[in-house]
């Protein structure tokens, strides 16, 4: 049979130091941190997001509600200026009176009258109250109805038109128009 040679204390050490270099070869650490430190890297960037984020919302709420501020403190100034050119200007008892509205519509050149107007107070903590008078009319062309659009702000002074609708139907023209205005409640 085949003889076992004895081996010196130099080969063995040689075999030693291959085995271990083998084991270390099949150990594959530098794997292990790569992916460690990838893994660290992206908790980081994940937490820095995450605070980025929430302080990103929490301004945006606090310029949100800023801006709501600031165009409630523009109506009030804006009401109050109407209010204030509706005074100086004098000359009507406030409100829209629909026998003069009717007039300006016959005077623009409307063959149908404007009915009756739906008015809407809206609420207001001033002695000030914005009224909304809407009206819907219809005309076979659109140009008589623009006219009365204008004569009425032209008539009652610090009145504007604060929604308006302008549709075609069958061979009329729809007109669907809110005028608004501030009034003194006294």
């Amino acid at each position: 049979m085949g003889q076992t040679r004895a081996l010196s204390a130099d080969d063995r050490y040689d075999l030693a130091a291959q085995a271990k270099a083998s084991e270390r070869r099949n150990r594959p650490k530098h794997l292990l941190v790569v992916s460690g430190a990838v893994l660290a890297i992206g908790v980081l960037v994940l937490v820095v997001a995450w605070g980025s984020r929430a302080s990103a919302a929490g301004a945006t709420v606090r310029q949100e509600r800023e801006l709501e501020k600031i165009a409630q403190l523009s109506s009030e100034i804006v009401a109050k200026r109407q209010l204030l050119a509706a005074q100086e200007g004098g000359g009507d008892d406030g409100g829209i009176p629909d026998s003069r509205v009717r007039e300006l519509a016959t005077r623009a050149g409307m063959t149908s009258v404007p009915p009756i107007a739906v008015v809407r107070r809206d609420p207001s903590s001033s002695n000030a109250v914005r009224l909304r008078y809407r009206y819907t009319v219809r005309e076979e062309t659109l140009e008589p109805m623009l006219e009365w659009v204008r004569l009425v702000l032209d008539e009652y002074r610090g009145a504007w038109v604060h929604e308006i609708v302008i549709k075609p139907s069958g061979r009329q023209w729809s007109l669907e128009i809110v005028f608004a205005r501030w009034e003194q409640t006294s």
